[in-house]
């Protein structure tokens, strides 16, 4: 698997999931989809196998401007917030 992203809309939260390798033209397209998405917005990373360089920035951007990052792998949390929520 290279990399899937759902999006689902409930309760007023839409929560966008990232499963498997976030890299490359990947990177593009979370960051469109993202942008596209409603308020307030969580990013699901429960199934996130690795991530590159590029990844890892755009995640740090979306948690910079306010979107939640759930279910961070150990090998991550360095890289955000200490704020991240872990299951």
């Amino acid at each position: 698997m290279l990399c899937r992203i759902d999006v689902t809309q409930e309760s007023g939260t839409c929560t966008v999931r990232v499963a498997g390798r976030l890299a490359g033209p990947h990177v593009d397209d979370l960051q469109r989809v993202c942008r596209d998405a409603a308020a307030p917005l969580r990013v699901d990373l429960r199934d996130l196998l690795s991530v590159d360089a590029d990844g890892i920035a755009a995640l740090r951007h979306l948690a910079e401007n306010g979107a939640e990052l759930l279910s961070v792998a150990e090998y991550l949390r360095h890289e955000f917030d200490p704020e991240v929520k872990t299951p």
